[in-house]
């Protein structure tokens, strides 16, 4: 039976490795061919993973007691609710004698869920915007869960703050509930010392500004650092106010005056996709989306803000070449283009229609076509051609070991040009790559006609 199922394969012999490799990996105990008999339709998925989503086989042979959630038919239906899923890492996380215990219940549930997403992403039992939704969720709670424990033993260490509240601001992929299986988290750690403490009250009393920047930290660590169960997230703080530069924690004060005198165009087009994902207090929550409110509807000089997107455009090659048609972030025409002029767009017209903001790139297009800032065909086609290559994207990373595409054609397995093929609703791999190609073309065409002609024309 074995035999034959890989048979059937695309790959036979690749999979036959791959199913070797893949018995290696599981513990000592488990008994898998009891439960393939028992089961039959297990091999047919397994051999589905193993010959396309070697990631997604590691994380089974790694914790193969997964399996018996994979034979229940509630695993190839949509995740609960945000707030049953919340619930649900809660009751975990309430069983966790320490800190050690929180961070490998939140990687083992949040690798586990993951998981899930990625095996009904590759059956395409959810569309690729429901999968990036649910990456996005699942990443939101795992952080969000974590916070209180993490809050708990900062305490216990270095005392409390009276009156002072805490919050954490997304942007990029999760702000925009973008996410894929890899996305990392661009994260802003914000407070606010409204009763003007100078120190934290405790055995150990720390500054404020030392306070939270230790807070921030602790939580960055408590995402990236490796345990038995591997790690959660990586974390970048690039989008912090001053870069790298900048301290780990900024105040809501310092924050504004940074965006007010201080931020770049591209910072601005970046806080476009901002939102709280945690907080200690609704009310610094409300306080802060008011501000990026602000900061967004604040009129620009139209000549500055052109300028400064085409040239920031026009170096991003140099240091992000797309050397492969598969790179479908940085390719001319490509994601990176898409996102550029649904960000310039916002910033430029939002001052007098506040009606289109959005920190989701689709949405974006949407009302910017709906108010008459994009022709109908325009936002149309922008949307379509952002669907497809997110799609695809989405399916590459899950297929392979890193978010940067950047190989042959020829290196892609049959098993993953035809699963790319239904992707992007072509009946064979080559009217794909045509497709791809002319995708993109005609988001060049779009975008040289919005940003880089009228900017020439400046000069």
């Amino acid at each position: 039976d074995l035999m034959k199922v890989i048979s059937q394969t695309p790959d036979p012999d690749m999979v036959l490795l791959g199913f070797d490799k893949f018995l290696q990996g599981l513990p000592a105990g488990v008994q898998l061919f009891a439960m393939i008999q028992t089961n039959p339709h297990l091999l047919t998925l397994l051999a589905k993973i193993i010959s396309m989503a070697p990631r997604l086989a590691v994380h089974l042979s790694s914790q193969p007691s997964i399996i018996d959630c994979v034979l229940t038919p509630a695993f190839f239906e949509k995740l609960p609710p945000v707030e049953e899923l919340t619930d649900e890492l809660n009751s975990t996380i309430n069983h966790a004698r320490n800190i050690e215990d929180v961070l490998n219940f939140t990687r083992r549930w949040t690798h586990d869920k993951q998981f899930q997403v990625g095996v009904q992403q590759l059956h395409m039992l959810i569309t690729p915007a429901e999968a990036a939704i649910a990456y996005s969720e699942i990443a939101e709670i795992t952080l969000s869960s974590m916070s209180a424990p993490i809050f708990d033993e900062f305490i216990s260490q270095h005392g409390n703050v009276k009156g002072c509240e805490f919050a954490i601001l997304a942007l990029g992929k999760l702000g925009s509930r973008e996410m894929t299986a890899q996305s990392d988290l661009d994260l802003v750690f914000i407070y606010r010392n409204q009763n003007e403490v100078t120190a934290s009250i405790g055995n150990r009393p720390l500054s404020i500004s030392q306070y939270y920047a230790r807070l921030s930290q602790r939580h960055i660590t408590a995402l990236t650092t490796l345990t038995p169960y591997g790690s959660l997230f990586e974390v970048d703080m690039r989008l912090r106010p001053l870069g790298n530069s900048g301290p780990i924690a900024t105040s809501l004060k310092s924050f504004s005056n940074y965006y007010k005198d201080h931020a770049w165009t591209w910072e601005y087009m970046a806080l476009t996709r901002a939102r709280v994902v945690f907080t200690t207090s609704h009310a610094l929550q409300s306080d802060i989306e008011s501000e990026l409110r602000r900061i967004i509807l604040k009129p620009r000089d139209p000549k500055k803000l052109l300028s400064d997107v085409a040239e920031m455009r026009k170096r991003l090659p140099k240091k992000s070449t797309a050397s492969s048609l598969w790179s479908l972030k940085h390719l001319n025409g490509g994601i990176l283009d898409i996102e550029f002029l649904a960000q310039y767009l916002v910033l430029l017209h939002a001052p007098v229609t506040p009606e289109i903001l959005a920190n989701n790139t689709h949405s974006l297009i949407k009302s910017l076509t709906s108010y008459g800032y994009l022709e109908v065909s325009t936002g149309q086609f922008l949307g379509q051609a952002l669907e497809l290559f997110q799609a695809l994207q989405n399916m590459l990373i899950l297929t392979n070991e890193s978010e940067i595409i950047d190989f042959q054609v020829n290196e892609f397995p049959d098993a993953i040009k035809n699963c790319l093929a239904d992707v992007g609703d072509c009946v064979e791999f080559d009217l794909l790559e045509s497709k791809i190609r002319q995708t993109a073309n005609d988001v060049s065409v779009i975008f040289r006609e919005i940003i880089v002609e009228p900017a020439k024309n400046l000069a």
